[in-house]
């Protein structure tokens, strides 16, 4: 379900991959209502 960012370390992520990752999660929690 997540993208394959998921199994790095999130430390590690770059802004741009952080705030994909953000838009995934709300996209999918608004999806869900």
């Amino acid at each position: 379900m997540l993208p394959k960012l998921s199994d790095k370390d999130p430390n590690k992520l770059t802004k741009i991959q952080k705030g994909i990752l953000a838009y995934r999660y709300f996209v999918l929690v608004n999806s869900l209502d």
